[in-house]
């Protein structure tokens, strides 16, 4: 079964990453899913206007991140079912909250946290920003799940 995060969870998810990383961008960050399907189709050419497409490109970059993240750890916590899920609920779902994850102990963090390293970093984004990402969106996702913030 493939799982897939709704548009609205990665925006509303990746804003609070834009807000603690790199907080002027955050006017240029979509503010709903609606802007962000349209910044995924902006893509194709995402500085053609200017200065302010800069700043736009950082967070089309955290939405990258946050949805490789969020896909992970809801393909995780759907694998974690037994199956059964994806029985019930045919071979695609978007999920919208993260309920069903639970809270991220240190093994999974540090998992989550090499995946956002190198998400951030194959799209060239240097090492120390790239940790910088990693560690607010572990900090935002211990939040929504119930558990103790990263150390």
């Amino acid at each position: 079964m493939i799982v897939r995060p709704a548009p609205q969870l990665v925006v509303d998810v990746s804003a609070e990453v834009v807000a603690r990383v790199a907080p002027k961008n955050l006017p240029y960050f979509p503010a709903d899913a609606g802007e962000f399907t349209s910044a995924r189709r902006a893509r194709r050419d995402p500085l053609s206007s200017g200065i302010e497409s800069v700043e736009a490109v950082f967070g089309l970059i955290v939405l990258f991140v946050g949805n490789q993240l969020l896909e992970y750890l809801l393909g995780q916590a759907f694998a974690a079912t037994g199956g059964w899920v994806g029985r019930v609920w045919g071979r695609r779902r978007e999920v919208s909250s993260l309920a069903g994850v639970g809270p991220l102990d240190e093994a999974r963090r540090s998992e989550l946290r090499d995946i956002a390293i190198a998400s951030a970093a194959s799209k060239g984004v240097d090492p120390e920003r790239s940790a910088a990402i990693a560690d607010a969106f572990l900090t935002e996702l211990s939040r929504r799940t119930g558990g103790d913030p990263p150390r």
